[in-house]
């Protein structure tokens, strides 16, 4: 086409699809919807806040400044701007990092962010909600790490254990609602079907004894050797580890209701939190001072003052609800930070997300490395156990290499105790 020369209505027409097919593509990758994170990992859950299409081009028609609309889309918190920023920078200077060509630079640097982790960070950015709250709870998983924020001003930090590799802590946002002195260790459906039914289907329940678990029916207790468990649903059934000294939850746990059934919660056991890498547990966060945590929240939101708290923890489990205000609460992936000054911290991708999210947002689904399945537990029919089944840890006989039989100690404790009780 000519300069000056007029276009007709057709191509008119097709000019202005075409721009505005542009325009909606640009506002729905700027709200982080270039992938699904929940198709990248049921871990990643999380809902990108897109834009309704006819908000965006009843947005871009009305303004004077187009380009400053679209820009206005993109996230707001200052932690997407100072990457974005960085990733601006990188475009204009040669790469010395490995993930964009050549080169090996130190970790905590800025020569440790390629330009994918870069991207990938800003992207879990565009999942966030657009208004965290005037005071939240924010737990970034990979840092091992949980932060108190009130007006956008950290007030409070504690290490954190998160969950290990193979019982990955979910990445979400939800509202903190109860705080529960002295609680019960309700046994999720996920440990009842996997861990515990394979040892009960065979008359073992020395895992019930020593881990001081109960098994109660329409809210009382019985005794679990008179379920046949190889007949039964033991979804049913309600396994629970009272308040005490041991429980696994120690004094107080932090209730943000979620489909993943995860918490913040106290531990018995304290020695983990002095690793470097504390992703020990079996999906929740155990947090190393949970009763500071209890005080500054329950100040914050209640008004509570330490005199209150101290006699509520004294009461026991008795009458040991607090409810609170919808606290929103939040557990991030972010691997990649940069501080106010410029300094740049980065994270290890402990559960692989950071990976997922780059194929997803490069469209190579296929190399995505998927969640593990749980391993299905399959009934093998046995005689009912009897009532007077051992509580103690059982042993089993197995033919060595000179065909002689041999005992084995089964009564160690598996890898899930570990995870949530040590």
């Amino acid at each position: 086409m000519q300069e000056g020369e007029k276009l007709d209505f057709a191509e008119r027409a097709n000019a202005e699809i075409a721009l505005s097919l542009a325009v909606l593509k640009y506002a729905r990758f700027a709200r982080g919807g270039r992938t699904d994170p929940l198709a990248l990992s049921r871990n990643l859950d999380r809902k990108p806040p897109l834009l309704d299409p006819q908000t965006v081009m009843a947005g871009i028609v009305v303004t004077d400044a187009p380009d400053a609309y679209l820009r206005s889309l993109h996230p707001q918190h200052p932690q997407f701007e100072r990457l974005r920023r960085l990733f601006v920078d990188s475009k204009a200077e040669p790469s010395t990092n490995p993930k964009d060509g050549v080169g090996k630079k130190p970790a905590n640097s800025r020569d440790a962010l390629s330009r994918e982790k870069l991207l990938v960070n800003m992207e879990q950015w565009r999942w966030m909600p657009q208004d965290l709250g005037r005071l939240y709870v924010w737990v970034n998983i990979p840092e091992y790490m949980v932060r108190v924020v009130k007006d956008q001003r950290e007030i409070h930090s504690e290490r954190v254990i998160v969950g290990g590799k193979a019982t990955p802590t979910p990445v979400l946002s939800d509202e903190m609602e109860h705080v529960v002195f002295h609680p019960r260790w309700n046994v999720p459906d996920s440990i009842k079907v996997n861990e515990l039914l394979p040892s009960l289907q065979i008359g073992d329940f020395s895992v019930l004894s020593r881990q001081n678990l109960r098994v109660a029916l329409g809210g009382r207790d019985i005794d679990p050797r008179t379920v046949e468990w190889n007949r039964t649903d033991i979804k049913k059934y309600y396994f629970y580890q009272p308040p005490g000294g041991s429980n696994a939850l120690g004094i107080v746990k932090f209730l943000f209701p979620n489909k993943h059934d995860v918490y913040l919660h106290d531990t018995p056991s304290k020695s983990h939190f002095n690793s470097q890498v504390r992703a020990f547990s079996h999906g929740c966060i155990r947090v190393r001072n949970p009763m500071k945590l209890a005080e500054l929240l329950l100040a914050e939101d209640q008004g509570w003052d330490a005199d209150r708290l101290a006699k509520t923890v004294q009461r026991g489990p008795q009458d040991n609800q607090v409810n609170t205000s919808k606290i929103p609460v939040h557990l991030t992936y972010f691997t990649a930070w940069v501080e106010d000054d410029g300094r740049v911290r980065t994270f290890s991708d402990v559960y692989d997300h950071e990976h997922r999210i780059a194929f997803g947002l490069a469209g190579k689904y296929h190399l995505i490395r998927r969640d593990p399945e749980p391993t299905p537990v399959v009934a093998v029919r046995r005689p009912a156990a009897s009532k007077f089944a051992s509580t103690e840890p059982r042993t089993s006989k197995s033919d060595d290499a000179s065909g002689r039989s041999r005992v084995i100690d089964t009564g160690g404790d598996p890898d899930w105790i570990k995870r949530v009780f040590q």
